[in-house]
């Protein structure tokens, strides 16, 4: 198989994966929100915007998480929470704010934690 059709293969494999996920995500009253996790050591990366565009497209509301924050230093932290937010405030289903953690020092997990329990008490 060469190389062009060996890519043509994959991205008709992504786009069938793609249209499946919008198709069982649609129209799912049960799924009140997804918590989208994002490396804050990398930021949102274009497969993440894809997602997003899916999840736009199929209106499920979704709450960033920004995990590993402490692996990322003060400088690139504000940084890295600007321009989050600036792609995030052009998304339909996207909640405003964005949460942070850190699994290591447990910083943010309780924040999360009471999130999901208001959402599945209410």
């Amino acid at each position: 198989m060469g190389k062009k059709t060996w890519l043509r293969k994959i991205q008709r494999n992504s786009y069938q994966r793609a249209f499946q996920t919008y198709d069982y995500l649609q129209g799912r009253k049960e799924l009140e929100l997804v918590f989208f996790l994002i490396d804050s050591r990398h930021g949102i990366k274009e497969i993440d915007e894809n997602i997003m565009d899916i999840l736009d497209s199929a209106a499920v509301s979704y709450q960033i998480v920004m995990t590993k924050y402490d692996k990322i230093n003060k400088s690139q932290s504000q940084k890295l929470i600007e321009a989050t937010n600036e792609k995030i405030s052009k998304r339909a289903a996207a909640r405003p704010g964005i949460l942070v953690s850190s699994s290591k020092d447990k910083y943010g997990i309780d924040i999360i934690r009471a999130l999901i329990y208001r959402i599945i008490n209410t």
